[in-house]
């Protein structure tokens, strides 16, 4: 049963939390967080998807895991939720309304020239019309915002909206 490394947490905190930086470019954080502790893997850039965990804070064992992705904290894939004792108590397939995946997702932002590295923000949900998107802020120059929108039923690109940001003095 997988527990959270309190001794490592506490021998290595700084700042709010725990960083180990892996030779391959993966960084671990470790924080307490809303009474209980978590772990997140970050991968190094290109790759979007990382690892969460969260702990019981009285036993330090699993919580609950799954992945997410950088930019927006966007769940995907199945989480998972176990009881103290390390049994599974429920499971949420976070990409049941979505049926195009994160990786055909980055497969159409490459149709569709989008670079990653532009990317400021990940989401996805319902529009008004109860439509399932996934939508991409941009920020493709200065003071531009650019919002893409996609059907995450189809993957079919639905519109691309641009806004000029607007500095006050």
């Amino acid at each position: 049963m997988e527990k959270f490394d309190l001794y490592f947490f506490e021998e290595h905190y700084d700042n709010g939390a725990a960083v180990l930086r892996r030779e391959d470019g993966e960084t671990v954080k470790m924080l307490e967080y809303d009474e209980e502790y978590v772990t997140y893997n970050i991968p190094a850039f290109p790759d979007m998807v990382c690892r969460g965990r969260s702990y019981y804070p009285s036993t330090l064992t699993l919580k609950e895991e799954g992945h997410f992705l950088k930019k927006g904290g966007t769940r995907i894939g199945v989480w998972k939720e176990y009881d103290e004792f390390g049994g599974i108590v429920a499971e949420h397939d976070t990409d049941a309304d979505f049926p195009v995946s994160w990786d055909q997702m980055a497969q159409r932002l490459r149709e569709e020239k989008i670079s990653l590295q532009e990317v400021t923000s990940i989401g996805r949900g319902k529009t008004r019309e109860g439509i399932a998107e996934w939508r991409f802020t941009l920020c493709p120059a200065p003071k531009i915002l650019e919002t893409v929108h996609f059907d995450a039923t189809t993957g079919v690109l639905l519109k691309r909206e641009k806004e000029v940001i607007m500095m006050e003095k």
